[in-house]
């Protein structure tokens, strides 16, 4: 026959958990709370960083660029940001790709990313350097802020003693700082 229906209620439940809540919404929620370390995010990152590498047979480009995306995602994971910090130098010779991923690296978030793009404002290329800015500038904007500010107040201590190879990268970077700094505050 017909089982009738239950009548027991949220309230009447003696369980500790909230009603309504499933295995998604608090897989949903700790996402949101920004705990990408997992173990099972750390056993996805290998299987989508092993379609970083271009094929010969995609010349579009299309699965470097979906993993690349999917990466990207995975919000202050040093696995993904790893996979994505790696495969930035097999991209130098393809520069469509090099210019995807050095953002994806910043939306990631992760620490151990940092050094790399501190060097790169350090250094004498101003592209390298502009792009070093702009990877800063996805990190979360406390760590971002902290990082441009530190070394936009670097520059103005050197202005004076560095040679004229780091001046014109310095004179390049610094409206990129600010302009940066600014989208970070969301200021004018």
């Amino acid at each position: 026959g017909i089982k009738p229906a239950r009548t027991e209620t949220c309230a009447s439940r003696s369980a500790p958990r909230s009603c309504g809540t499933s295995s998604l919404s608090r897989w949903v929620t700790s996402r949101r709370r920004g705990s990408s370390d997992s173990p099972r995010v750390s056993a996805m990152v290998p299987a989508i960083a092993r379609y970083l590498a271009p094929g010969a047979g995609d010349p579009n480009y299309l699965l470097p660029l979906l993993s690349i995306d999917a990466l990207s995602r995975y919000r202050r994971s040093g696995p993904a940001s790893q996979a994505l910090a790696n495969a930035l130098q097999g991209y130098r010779k393809i520069p469509y790709l090099y210019t995807k991923v050095i953002p994806s690296i910043g939306k990631v978030g992760h620490e151990s990313s940092l050094p790399l793009f501190e060097d790169w404002l350090k250094g004498k290329d101003a592209d390298q350097a502009v792009n070093g800015v702009r990877a800063i500038e996805g990190f979360p904007a406390p760590v971002a802020l902290e990082k441009l500010f530190s070394h936009y107040e670097f520059i103005e201590k050197k202005k004076d003693n560095v040679s004229p190879e780091i001046k014109a990268v310095n004179d390049r970077i610094q409206p990129e700082i600010l302009k940066s700094i600014k989208r970070i505050s969301d200021q004018p």
